[in-house]
């Protein structure tokens, strides 16, 4: 299990490593962060409703943990308010969580269809 966990560790912080380089060298950066977090949630409520206890496990905290950013989106929200972005701050934290939740019902959902 324990392996599992690093192994998809790894390979959760390669995948956004690389879709961040990708983005921010046509300068969305603040978007990849978005895409990233949100995919991740989608990731969460499919394995969610999976109900699949080994799978959640080893997938969710282990790829799921290294492949999300939550440093950065926090980093990202705390230059907005000293930047006094508050509007900005409001809807990007809008967005990513109101999003996040969303995107996790939507593959739980969808698990459960199928």
């Amino acid at each position: 299990m324990f392996l599992t966990l690093v192994l998809g560790s790894g390979i959760g912080a390669v995948g956004r490593s690389t879709i961040t380089n990708i983005m921010k060298a046509k300068r969305l950066g603040l978007w990849a962060t978005l895409l990233v977090n949100l995919t991740g949630c989608l990731i969460a409520g499919l394995l969610l409703g999976a109900h699949s206890a080994s799978l959640f496990v080893s997938l969710l905290i282990g790829f799921i943990g290294g492949f999300t950013t939550y440093s950065t989106f926090n980093g990202e929200l705390a230059s907005f308010f000293f930047q006094h972005q508050y509007l900005r701050l409001c809807v990007y934290l809008l967005i990513s969580y109101g999003g996040g939740l969303l995107a996790c019902y939507l593959g739980y959902q969808f698990i459960q269809m199928i």
